[in-house]
């Protein structure tokens, strides 16, 4: 009776365990409902919220998202019609400023693309203000027109690694992130049906 009151505890524990990671996964993994109001830009008819997560404050060398969330006061945008998407950093540093990231975001590892939504995986490499600038165009000129975007982002916490390093290790970084969270979920998952299925038939 006592082992057996601990294997329910046990499993009762594991499905706990498995809710909340798929909770964590769809917050943040996902990253598209988790936006607050911070800063907003318009361009033509649409109004669009930029959230940085963690909590507004990123640090250097450590994954950040940047959710742009958007309003269409003529109720045309849905970005999943096809969206020629860029995004752009720029350092600001002693005056000068210096185009650091360039890419399409199809091809960055671990965006999340909804109607209105994007979210977006990055690292910034040293301290100081970084302009995010985001392009879009549609690829059918009827779903909706384009956008340009213009942010300052503040970075204050963690150590400067050189752009060179950076460059390199960015891609290992988010393809690390993007799936370590499916691999817990994918164990836990499997725990609590080796606990629930074939403990219970024994």
């Amino acid at each position: 009776m006592r082992i057996l009151r601990q294997n329910n505890f046990f499993a009762n524990t594991l499905v706990i365990l498995t809710i909340l990671s798929v909770v964590f996964l769809g917050g943040f993994g996902m990253g598209l409902s988790v936006a607050s109001a911070h800063e907003y830009k318009t361009s033509g008819t649409y109004r669009v919220l930029l959230h940085v997560e963690p909590y507004d404050d990123p640090a250097v060398n450590e994954i950040t998202h940047l959710y742009f969330n958007f309003e269409d006061s003529a109720d045309r945008l849905n970005l999943l019609d096809g969206c020629d998407c860029v995004l752009e950093i720029v350092s600001n540093r002693s005056g000068n400023t210096e185009m650091i990231f360039s890419s399409a975001l199809s091809e960055i590892a671990g965006v999340k693309t909804e109607e209105r939504n994007i979210a977006v995986p990055i690292m910034f490499p040293s301290k100081g203000v970084f302009t995010v600038l985001l392009h879009g165009a549609p690829q059918n000129t009827e779903s909706f027109k384009m956008f340009d975007l213009r942010y300052d982002v503040r970075v204050e916490r963690g150590e400067t690694v050189p752009v060179s390093a950076w460059q390199k290790i960015k891609s290992f970084h988010l393809f690390q992130y993007e799936h370590f969270f499916h691999l817990i979920i994918v164990i836990v998952g499997l725990c609590a049906w080796y606990f629930f299925i074939i403990r219970s038939k024994k």
